[in-house]
């Protein structure tokens, strides 16, 4: 029997169950099941208008037990969600037993009736009755009479939802090592995350809840100076259908055991967005080391009042090239608040073999009283003038003897000076050989790499290196145990690495850019230190870089005049034409912006 000759009352049970999205699909067909599915269709447009992208504001309630009632009277509401912002969602303050016994009532089918409960249920008495009561109390994980952990409703709807493309959570809503903490995996919110995890990344179950989930998006209510938890999100970056984050005012500071819940994370990411945020070199790891699909990253470095302070740029370049070198396509890297005990970033970025936009600010290269503005320094910190001097380079630049001292001085180019700029580089060569101030490179490619990973994770000897791992390649062993291939992050053979005396490498665009490049800005305080750092990186630039960088077609500089409270840097004009005049006659940018 065909579809059309089903009498109408079986196909208005047809009908109903293609909703909510399949009903559209269904009255396309043809006219005769457009007439027939036409009754359905006011409901299906009145639900669809109320429900598909969700927010508190707008409706009558703003607790999620008074969401999740809602749902209970008509379950079909959860499938028609699909942007969900549950942000501007409020706890009770005052809860009487009157009140949860009402509530307990109106939730009792829909929460007793969960099969994902039901499994989890499983040798667990009253685990049911347990999760009615704390979502019809529905106070914060912290409050008095709180569960300590977190909340119930936020993850018991998340079982609901079987067609939500994009989330937003909101801020404290469960405790931030809920997910990270091995101890925590028998905790019921855990249990049930895990569970509708792994069913969601399982491709032979259909119409799983979080199956379609592929956005994270912003929390907007957060507190600024303190930042919200990113721990709170790794379920859901650990789901396969996963493709962006976006997250602002985060931190990211936990010590992740290898053995926590959720461990696999950005699988399938494509895109990730950090803005005002905090991560540890640390922390990168868990975050990008499995993310072999993610094409765009764009971070936002600021500390926060307590946290932050000492950011390791180049660990987390590290961590962040050896889950990406092969994939990562575009990479912006800025800092609003920056502390000047930042480790600055010295690896080479030649191993990311598909970049092909970069935006870099200077203050992960030298940092300093810049990167928070002259008035902002810390106990025994040095003054601008003296940063800058401090960081004279060993020897020579390659281009002439550099004493910045805070006042312009002419330097010679060696890229435009002949015979002169080769004599002149032969005999700083023999200097620096002498004083032994500064060394080549004459270690084998294990040692060189060694130096480079300064982190406290002990690269291993070949001879301990397990027999299921490719031999002839470097591999680092981490403070859990688990081992992975360390990118050796090295300059341009060619050429002859330099050291500032503090014995950073001096960061120069055509020993660490990769080829794949097209488009390069770099973000630079109007300071004197980070001017210097500017200079510093064009060195012998016109000469290489159609050899170097062939695909480089777009450079913008950015000068910053203004600090992160928006505050004019001290001697900001100088710095700017110091930068105009350094470019004025060479043809390097494509465009020099001042804001």
């Amino acid at each position: 029997m065909g579809l059309l000759e089903l009498p109408l009352e079986l196909f208005e049970m047809v009908a109903k169950h293609t909703m909510p999205y399949g009903i559209e699909t269904l009255a396309l067909t043809c006219k005769q099941l457009q007439q027939w599915a036409e009754p359905l269709l006011p409901k299906h447009n009145h639900l669809r208008k109320k429900w598909r992208n969700f927010s508190f504001s707008g409706h009558e309630f703003n607790t999620i037990s008074e969401l999740l009632a809602e749902i209970a009277t008509e379950p079909i509401i959860a499938a028609y969600m699909v942007h969900v912002d549950l942000d501007g969602r409020e706890c009770r303050r005052e809860v009487d037993d009157d009140c949860i016994e009402m509530m307990s009532n109106k939730l009792s089918a829909l929460v007793l009736g969960s099969p994902y409960l039901a499994i989890l249920s499983d040798g667990y008495e009253r685990l049911d009755t347990l999760w009615l009561r704390e979502i019809a109390r529905d106070v914060e994980y912290r409050d008095a009479g709180g569960d300590e952990k977190a909340e119930f409703g936020i993850p018991f709807l998340m079982s609901l939802l079987v067609n939500v493309e994009s989330l937003i959570l909101p801020d404290n809503w469960c405790k931030e090592s809920l997910f990270t903490d091995p101890e925590s995996a028998t905790h019921p919110v855990t249990a049930l995350m895990q569970l509708l995890v792994m069913r969601a990344n399982d491709a032979s179950l259909k119409s799983q809840p979080l199956q379609r989930l592929r956005a994270i998006l912003p929390t907007k209510d957060v507190d600024e100076q303190h930042g919200t938890d990113i721990e709170r999100l790794f379920p859901l970056l650990a789901l396969d259908s996963m493709r962006e984050l976006s997250h602002s005012y985060g931190v990211c500071m936990m010590d992740q055991s290898i053995n926590a819940p959720f461990t696999t994370l950005c699988r399938n990411v494509e895109t990730i967005k950090l803005e005002d945020y905090v991560v540890d070199g640390q922390c990168a790891r868990f975050l990008f080391k499995n993310a072999r699909k993610l094409r765009v990253l764009e971070m936002d470095y600021s500390m926060k009042d307590e946290t932050g302070y000492q950011f390791d740029a180049n660990r987390f370049m590290e961590h962040l090239m050896t889950g990406t070198s092969k994939n990562l396509e575009a990479l912006t890297l800025t800092g609003q608040r920056v502390f000047p005990d930042t480790d600055c970033l010295d690896r080479s970025l030649r191993d990311f073999t598909r970049l092909k936009y970069l935006k870099l600010s200077t203050v992960f290269l030298v940092n300093g009283a810049g990167a928070m503005g002259p008035d902002y320094r810390g106990d025994g910190s040095e003054t601008e003038q003296e940063e800058e001097s401090d960081e004279e380079v060993n020897g020579s630049d390659g281009e002439g003897d550099e004493h910045y001292d805070g006042e312009d001085e002419e330097q010679e180019d060696e890229g435009d000076d002949g015979e002169d700029g080769e004599n002149s580089d032969e005999q700083n060569d023999d200097e620096q050989n002498d004083d032994g101030e500064e060394q080549e490179a004459e270690e084998d490619d294990k040692g060189d790499v060694a130096s480079r990973h300064d982190g406290e994770d002990q690269v291993v000897d070949d001879y301990d290196i397990p027999s299921e791992f490719p031999p002839g390649k470097t591999w680092v062993r981490y403070d859990d145990g688990e081992m992975a291939l360390l990118l050796c992050g090295e300059y341009h053979p060619d050429d002859d690495t330099k050291e500032y005396t503090n014995g950073r490498t001096v960061w120069r665009l055509v020993s660490v850019l990769p080829e794949s490049l097209e488009t390069l800005v770099i973000d630079t305080p109007a300071a004197p230190r980070n001017s210097a750092c500017v200079e510093r990186m064009f060195w012998r630039f016109e000469e290489l870089r159609a050899e170097r960088l062939p695909n480089l077609a777009r450079i913008t500089v950015r000068v910053l005049t203004r600090d992160f409270w928006g505050h004019k840097l001290e001697g900001c004009d100088e710095q700017v034409q110091r930068l105009r005049d350094f470019f004025a006659d060479k043809h390097i940018l494509t465009e020099f912006a001042v804001f």
